[in-house]
């Protein structure tokens, strides 16, 4: 983390338009994807780690063939891309944010991670300098 970093809250970026090919709910009924972020807020009001994440509802993750997704982000870390979770995954993704927040680069390995979620991993981003060169080496025969 850089100076320029200090005081940037952590987010948690949430698809709200998961799933986007199945047809639109009933008005008045939400989306998969709004289901898991009423219930990630719900549990984080509740939640110590709350104050160090900003909760985000997006338009849209990137991971459309298998909804619903969550990243994790944080200031000069590497993202990390959940897929396929629901809202009974809520303490999961809370979990596995907590474990996320206390890394130095954003690396969790997948052992770390809860059970449920190990599989679920769909991607690790690097962060990115303002050349667009990655700031952290990547870790060789490390796991995702």
């Amino acid at each position: 983390m850089t100076l320029e970093d200090a005081g940037q809250p952590h987010i948690l970026y949430i698809c709200r338009t998961c799933p986007r090919y199945e047809k639109l709910p009933v008005p008045g009924e939400m989306t998969r994807g709004m289901n898991l972020v009423a219930a990630v807020r719900t549990l984080a009001a509740g939640w110590n780690g709350a104050h160090r994440y900003k909760i985000m509802a997006a338009h849209c993750l990137n991971g459309c063939p298998a909804p619903c997704n969550v990243i994790l982000a944080g200031p000069s870390k590497t993202r990390l891309r959940f897929h396929k979770l629901t809202a009974e995954d809520a303490a999961l993704v809370l979990e596995a944010a907590q474990l996320y927040y206390g890394t130095e680069d954003g690396e969790v390995s997948a052992e770390c991670l809860p059970l449920a979620l190990r599989s679920r991993l769909a991607a690790s981003i690097p962060a990115l300098d303002h050349c667009g060169r990655p700031l952290h080496r990547a870790r060789v025969g490390a796991p995702p």
